[in-house]
């Protein structure tokens, strides 16, 4: 999305949309300085899908808890029982 085309969702002009984005300096009537950091671009990390998701691991614990085999637990979430009995080893290793 655009920066003007976010100025509008927000309700704020393009200037200080763009001094959020970007950052600025002010300098008070006491003559301090006074600095805005810009608003972060960090993206959220993307986890290979090679990887076991938090949820997935939520649930592998819990269907263990409740006495599932590991092959029922893997064929539940599309894994290989090799994957959820490694998961299984590293948290009662």
């Amino acid at each position: 999305m655009g920066n003007s085309e976010a100025c509008r969702i927000v309700g704020i002009s393009r200037s200080s949309g763009n001094r959020w984005r970007h950052g600025h300096t002010v300098v008070l009537k006491s003559g301090d300085i006074k600095k805005y950091a810009p608003i972060s671009h960090q993206r959220p990390a993307v986890i290979s899908a090679r990887f076991l998701s938090e949820s997935e691991r939520i649930t592998i614990a819990y269907l263990l808890h409740a006495r599932r085999s590991i092959r029922a637990i893997a064929v539940g979430l599309g894994r290989s029982p090799l994957t959820v009995s490694r998961e299984f080893r590293r948290k009662h290793a």
